[in-house]
């Protein structure tokens, strides 16, 4: 069972810790690569600011297909920093997870790099993430109503 406390239940906590990162001087030949050699639907951008690693963007598949294969450019030249938006977005470690999906649905993103308090990457949190973490709770809540149906049957069956 799942045993997660308030205190836990922060983005800093609940977030991969395991980004793949790219920069925005990698080709977008390269950056699709990498996406498919790690199984994952995007990219953090990274630069390094005063010696921290510091998400400045994120690319995911979608934008490779929207903004250049739907739009027949040549790949060979597209550098990733041509992806990047100006709409980026970041969540701070310390932020409860229901502030998190709050946020998602606000901004219509999926996917949010999770930072410290310097900015710097910690880990990223996904819509995906979010789906796991509360179908697992929903699953512990199930449980409470079984358990409590199996109590009373009980207690009946003594009267």
């Amino acid at each position: 069972m799942n045993e997660l406390r308030d205190t836990d239940m922060t983005a800093a906590v609940l977030c991969q810790h395991k980004v793949i990162t790219t920069t925005g001087d990698t080709a977008l030949i390269d950056a699709a690569a990498l996406m498919r050699d790690y199984h994952v639907g995007c990219l953090v951008v990274i630069e390094q600011v005063n010696g921290r690693t510091t998400p400045i963007g994120i690319v995911t598949d979608r934008d490779i297909v929207v903004q250049i294969i739907a739009l027949n450019i040549p790949c060979e030249d597209v550098l990733i920093r041509e992806l990047i938006g100006n709409d980026f977005y970041t969540v701070k470690g310390h932020q409860n997870i229901f502030s998190v999906f709050k946020y998602m649905q606000q901004t219509g993103v999926r996917r949010l790099p999770v930072v410290d308090g310097l900015g710097g990457l910690i880990g990223i949190i996904t819509f995906d993430d979010l789906i796991a973490i509360f179908t697992s709770e929903l699953a512990d809540l199930s449980r409470v109503i079984k358990h409590e149906q199996f109590i009373e049957k009980i207690s009946r069956e003594q009267v």
